[in-house]
């Protein structure tokens, strides 16, 4: 299973790096990090790190809020997700009668 994905990847031109993680005990955490322009490492500003965590117990309570904000009012949203489940290799299976 992967335990980590990258969100957003740093470059020359952004200097962000946000990564989404979960924990060997199950809480999510999401880490940036922002690389500073010359100028400002001259001054004696240093690089940022935050992170937003979210304790195992509330995983849940955050993906059905994630889904909720993503596929909301969408019709296919079952089509949907399961195209982005299949595309990451995350199993499911779709059922119909």
């Amino acid at each position: 299973m992967n335990k980590r994905v990258e969100l957003v990847r740093r470059t020359e031109a952004n200097g962000i790096s946000i990564e989404a993680v979960v924990t060997d005990e199950g809480d999510l955490l999401v880490i940036g990090r922002e690389d500073l322009v010359p100028e400002e490492r001259a001054q004696g500003h240093h690089e940022e790190e935050y992170w937003l965590r979210v304790p195992a117990a509330a995983k849940d309570a955050a993906l059905l809020a994630l889904l909720e904000n993503f596929f909301g009012n969408s019709v296919t949203a079952v089509a949907d997700l399961r195209a982005v489940l299949l595309a990451n290799g995350v199993p499911c299976e779709l059922f119909s009668h």
